[in-house]
């Protein structure tokens, strides 16, 4: 029973920080596979040490290191969760031909939180960085990632077209009967 506390403990942290198990591009590529699950567990196992994102320790909050500690953890996660969502938005959208953009926009979100968690010294770790553009070069790699697959069209409502339609016959109606 202990066992099953800690599995939702630990999938718990890992949601607070912005891994979530979703559908990757690789998951159906046989050759991709193996490569893949090691390369999850390494980015997961980075955010349960806590060496995913580095950030000063003696911050002080309204003259309380307690307090201090409290806000750079919780502002720690709140950037480690931006950036891994930034990190699987990429993935999902890896175009082919689109790994330096894909790249570019990460590096993009690590020098923002670097920027803004500079009081507290905070950044995203450098080998949390080097595992999730791992991850984008190896979907960039793959034959889903060479093809383009990587992102899902956006489709509209299929509701909502039905409705343009019955507002468009009604403006019919109402000119005819006019």
């Amino acid at each position: 029973m202990n066992d099953e506390l800690i599995e939702l403990d630990d999938a718990l942290l890992l949601q607070q920080v912005g891994i979530y198990e979703y559908h990757h591009p690789l998951e159906n590529a046989e050759m991709y596979r193996e490569r893949l699950t090691a390369l999850l567990d390494d980015i997961k196992d980075t955010v349960r040490a806590g060496n995913a994102i580095e950030a000063s320790d003696p911050f002080a909050y309204n003259n309380s290191l307690a307090a201090g500690r409290k806000m750079t953890a919780d502002f720690s996660k709140l950037m480690l969760r931006a950036y891994n969502a930034e990190a699987d938005n990429c993935v999902r959208s890896l175009r082919a031909g689109a790994l330096a953009t894909a790249t570019k926009r990460l590096e993009t979100a690590a020098a923002t939180i670097a920027r803004l968690g500079k009081t507290m010294e905070m950044h995203v770790a450098d080998g949390h960085r080097a595992l999730r553009i791992t991850e984008l070069e190896l979907t960039a790699d793959s034959p889903a990632g060479k093809a383009g697959q990587g992102a899902r069209p956006l489709r509209q409502h299929p509701g909502r077209r039905s409705h343009q339609r019955h507002r468009r016959r009604g403006r019919r109606a109402g000119v005819q009967a006019g």
